[in-house]
């Protein structure tokens, strides 16, 4: 029988964190608590491991900070759940220790290089935007300059967290999905582009890190990720992550080529093949050009 896994999102922490504090709440956020309610038993576990890697402090924490969140979200999510195990008992196990169960959540070891093309993205959005938005004759200048620098950090393009950054720029959307993925990057007003970068790419990673401990699991585990961010929950349904290979033992990561993502949608699947044969075509045209273009030396 496999066990069934709930992933929360932090907004989801923080609803169960004031569920008491006598504010109004939304339909959605009385609906997830219904929710969670319903699904307060035994043969249930809750995580907030998603939250915890996103941390407290706005950036990337340390070993001891990171314990530090785990050990306030899980009780957090202690006081609520009275049936339902939570991430309590994993890590207070006698059976693993926190660095044994941590060190598999960093989804990706690649972690800085991705945030630098968030960064780049942000940046080149200045150059390109005209009236909040981007001109439909700038939108190929913008990706092919955005490809040529993920090209140069040497990662995957087709990750989840490069390819939302491409519908963004090329407004692509499938009106299928309860909102538009793409509204992941917006960036939250009072906080620092390192900082909204920071929690977007946690939030990024999360079909990453759900797959790959669906895989590690061997098929004895099932994992729902809850979420109130519409956007998030969209952006989930279009990438699905197949791994192909088993995880050595003892090693930390797996690169993303061990790695299959598969897109749920027709649309934007047509949309990056496309995209990466255009871009394929520029360079090699760039080449033939730059080859036969007559050369000034002289003998």
């Amino acid at each position: 029988m496999s066990l069934n896994i709930f992933m929360l999102d932090k907004n989801i922490v923080s609803l169960i964190q004031s569920k008491n504090d006598g504010k109004t709440k939304t339909k959605d956020q009385i609906e997830m608590l219904q929710l969670l309610k319903r699904h307060d038993k035994s043969i249930y576990r809750f995580s907030s491991l998603s939250s915890a890697i996103e941390g407290r402090k706005k950036q990337k924490e340390s070993k001891i900070e990171s314990i530090n969140t785990v050990d306030y979200e899980t009780q957090i999510l202690k006081s609520f759940f009275k049936k339902a195990k939570t991430d309590a008992h994993i890590l207070k196990s006698n059976e693993s220790n926190f660095s044994e169960v941590f060190s598999q959540y960093n989804v990706l070891h690649n972690q800085e290089k991705y945030k630098s093309v968030l960064k780049k993205y942000y940046e080149l959005r200045e150059k390109y935007v005209e009236k909040g938005s981007i001109p439909l004759n700038k939108k190929e200048a913008f990706s092919f300059e955005l490809l040529e620098y993920i090209e140069a950090q040497d990662i995957a393009k087709e990750n989840p967290i490069i390819s939302i950054i491409f519908l963004a720029i090329n407004q692509i959307i499938d009106n299928k999905y309860i909102d538009n993925p793409c509204n992941v990057l917006k960036l939250k007003k009072g906080k620092s582009l390192d900082e909204n970068i920071h929690n977007i790419y946690s939030d990024l990673s999360i079909p990453n890190l759900i797959s790959r401990l669906e895989f590690e699991g061997k098929g004895d585990i099932k994992i729902t990720f809850l979420t109130l961010d519409k956007a998030l929950s969209s952006y989930m349904e279009i990438f699905k992550f197949n791994y192909i290979s088993e995880i050595k033992k003892n090693t930390g990561y797996l690169k993303l080529h061990q790695v299959e993502v598969e897109i749920q949608s027709k649309l934007i699947r047509s949309f990056f093949k496309n995209l990466f044969e255009n871009w394929e075509a520029s360079k090699n045209n760039s080449h033939s050009i730059s080859s036969t273009k007559p050369s000034n030396k002289t003998e």
